[in-house]
């Protein structure tokens, strides 16, 4: 029963969450306040059936800023639009040198979580030095 029946279910069947996400979501469960909402750095546009944003959403039960674009951006127009408007200000993000901008981007998105796993990358702390919460590969930040 532990493996897959099907032969196109077999990639999905083995992802694992990346080393520090399940504490790194706890952490955002026992510290949000209702009403908040995450973002991730590096989302792509590729389809991903369980990518890094709904596996933070299912462990931690927040809300997500973006998840699965590739899935959302082909149901119908007005999502398209959302999904490219969301995915271009989180690409800006990552992209800022400065800490004190991304955290103010971030405010203007009404995003009170943001995290970093893996060897996904934000200029604004390349080495992840000012994350509120670290486990393993996993950078949290607490956006103020």
């Amino acid at each position: 029963m532990a493996r897959p029946k099907f032969k196109w279910s077999e990639y999905d069947a083995a992802i694992r969450v990346a080393p520090g996400l399940v504490e790194a979501a706890g952490h955002m469960r026992q510290h949000a306040a209702a009403g908040d909402v995450f973002a991730v750095a590096g989302l792509t546009t590729a389809h991903a059936a369980f990518d890094l944003a709904v596996q933070v959403c299912a462990l931690s039960g927040l809300p997500a800023y973006l998840s699965r674009p590739h899935l959302e951006a082909i149901k119908d127009r007005p999502r398209r639009e959302v999904v490219a408007t969301r995915f271009a200000a989180l690409d800006e993000i990552a992209a800022l040198s400065d800490y004190a901008k991304a955290m103010q981007a971030l405010q203007k998105l009404r995003v009170q979580w943001y995290l970093v796993a893996g060897d996904a990358s934000v200029q604004w702390d390349a080495q992840r030095g000012r994350a509120t919460f670290r486990a393993g590969s996993v950078s949290l930040y607490r956006i103020p």
